[in-house]
């Protein structure tokens, strides 16, 4: 629904993880470390390929922190977090 709300559509279809998917990918970006740490445990994958961004779920905020603030911010850090990988991701395609 974030997504969507900042003019992205997402596929109504997802795909479940596995190891074969994670060995297919030439980047794997996880949005909070334990994510991360959760994928290594069930799945085998080349961690060097790793990106851990650190994107706060509603659970880090304080209780009485507005639903909406919770979604902004969400919002900034993933779009800072793209943008951050695009610019990295340019600057590897320069060299």
């Amino acid at each position: 629904m974030l997504a969507k709300e900042h003019g992205f559509k997402l596929s109504e279809k997802s795909r479940q993880s596995s190891s074969h998917l994670f060995a297919q990918q030439d980047i794997l970006i996880f949005a909070r470390q334990d994510v991360f740490d959760g994928a290594c445990h069930k799945y085998h994958f080349d961690k060097k390929k790793s990106i851990i961004w650190d994107i706060r779920d509603r659970r880090d905020y304080p209780f009485l922190t507005k639903r909406q603030v919770r979604r902004e911010e969400t919002w900034k850090a993933i779009d800072y977090s793209v943008k951050t990988l695009i610019k990295m991701l340019e600057n590897e395609r320069m060299k």
